[in-house]
């Protein structure tokens, strides 16, 4: 929970988590909707170039993680002041030694740069793929106005295999929207934590230290965007297994007859 993982003031941090997860939850869920239904909807209105899933497009998942980068930004700020945080960016992990502030300064830049990246590559490689097993099983009853027993096959196929694939669906949208809200609030607790000598057995400069304190809850979170997406890809894998083989099943029954 955002209690657990974020210590200070969360009069701000709570809601917009609450609205981060529903906020990509429906986008998710969007993927549920039938395939045609939503470009044809949007056609009656003359727009005929629709994205019915936006997090399937990385504009979306660039744009909402860019949002996150800020809220990031802005606890920096909060916590430690403009001329704490710039001194940190300079002086951590290695020291203040003048010739290290330069790789200071890169170290830390790739590490803040990094975190809206995965955020949004991780939701939309998720849900483009996602889309991408839908619009293959959807295929699988493109052929039923040919009235043919393989037709017909593949028709049963897509109810069945869409069917199940929307169920593991649901789960994958859960997990994305989850992860993609969880991230963002260690993401600011990282943010508000100090990399300052706390007494001369410390040594906070040093780079072991500064990893195991700084990406101690990020690793945790990665973990379980990791075992997400694990269960995700063998859902998509299965799907892709399953349809493919359907659409071979059809090809072979619709040349033998």
């Amino acid at each position: 929970t955002v209690k657990e993982v974020f210590h200070l003031d969360r009069s701000f941090l709570a809601p917009l988590a609450l609205t981060i997860f529903v906020w990509v939850f429906l986008m998710n869920a969007m993927d549920l909707l039938p395939l045609d239904l939503p470009g044809k909807v949007a056609a009656l209105f003359g727009i005929h170039y629709w994205r019915a899933v936006p997090t399937a497009d990385a504009n979306t998942t660039f744009a909402m993680s860019l949002t996150v980068l800020l809220v990031v930004l802005f606890y920096s700020f909060k916590a430690k002041g403009a001329g704490g945080y710039v001194h940190e960016l300079f002086t951590a992990p290695f020291g203040s030694n003048p010739v290290l502030w330069i790789p200071n300064f890169v170290l830390n830049l790739v590490e803040l740069l990094s975190k809206p990246v995965s955020l949004a590559m991780r939701l939309f490689g998720n849900m483009y793929a996602g889309e991408l097993v839908f619009m293959l099983i959807a295929l699988l009853g493109a052929g039923v106005f040919t009235l043919t027993f393989g037709s017909a096959f593949g028709f049963f196929g897509q109810v069945a295999m869409g069917a199940v694939w929307a169920i593991f669906h649901i789960l994958i949208i859960t997990l994305q929207a989850f992860i993609f809200m969880m991230l963002t609030v260690v993401y600011a607790a990282m943010a508000t934590e100090h990399h300052e000598r706390r007494g001369p057995a410390a040594a906070p400069h040093s780079f072991p230290a500064y990893c195991n304190r700084t990406f101690r809850q990020e690793i945790e979170m990665e973990n379980l965007a990791l075992i997400a997406q694990v269960q995700g890809y063998t859902a998509i894998a299965l799907g892709l297994i399953i349809g493919l083989g359907a659409i071979g099943a059809c090809i072979g029954i619709g040349i033998m007859g």
